[in-house]
């Protein structure tokens, strides 16, 4: 693996609530938006992200019932979403596989 990621490289997972409503280009605006505006050294930086995309998904509720912020029909299902973190798991695979390379050039 010879990728680095950042602190900004996430896996989104979601349930159907969040991708019924939402497109992928929706939820990576919101997500490049959300982390840009917390600060990286916040504990719950991908907690806030992941509470922004279920508040967009979810809506307001309106005359018509529940909407998004685009007026579109919001979802009316339950709405489960993570915000996962690559660079953490990246990093810890590329300290794993740096010392299993260094054990077998020892064998």
């Amino acid at each position: 693996m010879s990728a680095q990621h950042s602190e900004d490289d996430v896996l989104v997972m979601g349930s159907d609530g969040l991708w019924d409503v939402l497109g992928n280009q929706d939820v990576a605006d919101i997500v490049s938006n959300g982390l840009a505006s917390i600060g990286k050294n916040k504990v719950n930086r991908y907690t806030s992200v992941a509470q922004e995309l279920v508040m967009n998904s979810r809506g307001l509720l309106k005359q018509k019932g529940w909407r998004t912020l685009k007026e579109k029909p919001a979802s009316g299902d339950d709405i489960t979403v993570f915000v996962i973190p690559l660079h953490h798991y990246s990093n810890q695979y590329l300290q794993q596989s740096s010392v299993a390379a260094t054990s077998s050039d020892h064998v």
